[in-house]
């Protein structure tokens, strides 16, 4: 007796928004000012097929030696990367 595997549906989240190549390139400026002020995300299909997931860009944060700073650790022992290689290395 064979076994039929089901095929799974390709996870879309809710936010995304469904489009054929062919209407993705007569309207693309449309498209693209759409994501860019509303968030959402656009899946190109080609036939039904997922080809292709277009999200906003994530904005990158400028670190400034003032916050490289704030994230450096300070143990206060001034030997403790020799006490961390002989706990760890037996050195």
């Amino acid at each position: 007796m064979k076994t039929r595997v089901k095929k799974l549906p390709t996870f879309i989240p809710d936010t995304t928004k469904r489009v054929s190549i062919r209407e993705y390139l007569r309207h693309y400026i449309s498209y693209n000012n759409e994501i860019n002020e509303t968030g959402k995300k656009i899946m190109i299909t080609n036939q039904d097929k997922d080809l292709v997931l277009i999200s906003p860009a994530v904005e990158r944060k400028v670190w400034t030696l003032e916050d490289l700073r704030k994230m450096q650790f300070d143990g206060g022992d001034p030997n403790m990367s020799k006490d961390i290689d002989k706990i760890v290395y037996g050195i």
